[in-house]
């Protein structure tokens, strides 16, 4: 059976071209979350809505939080990141210490901004292995701490597997396992 609708009804909708996406569904809304966490410092959910509405985005505090855990941003050091900006921020600082030739690359990474924000977010390690080290964060921090160790560019890491609040971290070697552990004990020390 065919549905009924008035003609005043289908005037009334608004059209859009075939495939086009609604200008309330999530994908515009999640591509200004991304600009808005790209280009400022936000530092909660009440403040990134202000900052949607000023751009004419109605939106709920339950459908950011959603945006959020789906754009797996981090909330890092009292502030929101996107998971790939951490992540270019350790490699460009691994590649700068790295050229430099004057100093011990572990060092440089350890006293960067981008290492830095993982402070807190390793809570603890253990060794699964001779190649295996499992790290525990907080629930939701896994993503971020997996691929900021990826972007960084360590030698020491052939790759990591992160879920929610663990992250599987596989070394070429034991000695690399000892030394990635050294590396990221001083992630896990109180801050100076």
């Amino acid at each position: 059976m065919r549905a009924f609708y008035p003609a005043r009804m289908l005037m009334q909708q608004r059209l859009r071209p075939l495939g086009a996406p609604r200008m309330d569904s999530q994908y515009p809304r999640q591509q200004a979350i991304r600009d808005i966490l790209t280009n400022e410092e936000i530092h909660s959910q009440p403040e990134l809505l202000v900052r949607l509405a000023q751009r004419g985005i109605k939106v709920t505090q339950s459908s950011i939080s959603r945006d959020l855990r789906q754009l797996r941003v981090a909330k890092v050091d009292g502030r929101y990141v996107l998971p790939e900006a951490l992540a270019e921020s350790v490699s460009k600082q691994a590649r700068t210490s790295e050229s430099d030739g004057m100093v011990d690359p572990p060092v440089a990474m350890e006293s960067s901004s981008a290492v830095e924000t993982l402070r807190g977010l390793v809570l603890e390690m253990k060794a699964a292995g001779p190649h295996l080290l499992v790290v525990n964060t907080p629930v939701g921090a896994a993503q971020i701490v997996g691929v900021s160790l990826d972007g960084a560019g360590w030698h020491e890491i052939v790759g990591t597997l992160a879920g929610d609040d663990t992250v599987f971290i596989a070394t070429p070697s034991q000695r690399a396992q000892i030394r990635l552990r050294r590396r990221l004990e001083v992630l896990m020390s109180p801050r100076p």
